[in-house]
């Protein structure tokens, strides 16, 4: 089976497990933090740095960050979990508010033996999103949480890169007063703020 132009390879689910795309993912991490592509274990300093001493190059020297109290970094200019798509030629962006949460020790030790032990783990649940709409739209073993940063600025700043939003989730309306920026007239009268985008996309 060879891709096909016609499938992006988003919306997965069992029913076009089997189908092949073009599609290309790149995750952003404490290791890659500009996502490039194969820049995944690539850091030859980090927390591992003495454990990994004479394993070479290829294995998670930066796992994680090191981080004092109050002190923040900047993994990346984005927020949330982006998707290109070669059919549109634009992002996407699956995002919804999230709180972290605390969970029973046996329970937080065995989710964290499912991944990476070493790696410090926070736990948060989505504002809006079901667990079964979040396994879905952004399929992944984690998500990038930005602290402080409100709906309406990241609205901004993907009108601003024409990035598609992906929070159709049924419990959130489309328009939260105070909470979201103003929709667009340009939006409006385009059917939608992701048709819009589409039709300037073709501008681009």
């Amino acid at each position: 089976m060879s891709p096909t132009a016609s499938f992006d390879g988003l919306g997965m689910s069992l029913g076009n497990l089997a189908r092949l795309s073009m599609a290309e993912t790149r995750s952003i991490s404490a290791e890659n933090p500009d996502g490039a592509r194969g820049g995944g274990g690539r850091s030859t300093e980090g927390l591992a740095t003495g454990p990994a001493r004479e394993l070479g190059v290829g294995w998670k020297v930066r796992p994680c960050i090191d981080l004092a109290g109050h002190a923040t970094v900047t993994l990346a200019d984005i927020a949330g979990r982006l998707t290109f798509s070669d059919l549109s030629g634009l992002f996407s962006l699956s995002w919804d508010e999230a709180t972290t949460a605390e969970i029973p020790e046996p329970m937080a030790s065995a989710l964290c033996q499912t991944t990476t032990p070493e790696w410090p783990h926070t736990f948060v649940v989505p504002r809006y999103a079901t667990m079964g709409e979040y396994k879905h739209l952004p399929p992944a073993n984690h998500f990038h949480m930005v602290q402080g940063l409100s709906p309406a600025r990241l609205e901004y700043w993907m009108d601003l890169n024409c990035v598609l939003s992906q929070a159709t989730w049924v419990a959130r309306p489309a328009y939260l007063e105070g909470v979201d920026r103003p929709l667009p007239l340009l939006y409006a009268a385009n059917g939608g703020e992701n048709a819009a985008k589409l039709m300037l996309g073709k501008k681009l």
